[in-house]
């Protein structure tokens, strides 16, 4: 596998894993938006 340059605190893998269907609509949600503003930027700086 790899190795991470830094320690994941197990307090954030808890409250994750405690509700990890929330966690990825979360990220999904980031992923959108950060997809929409890639593609705002293309279409502004072509």
């Amino acid at each position: 596998m790899f190795e991470l340059k830094h320690h994941t605190g197990q307090d954030w893998v808890d409250a994750v894993m405690a509700d990890f269907g929330h966690f990825l609509q979360d990220h999904a949600a980031a992923e959108k938006k950060a997809s929409g503003m890639a593609m705002a930027m293309l279409s502004h700086y072509p």
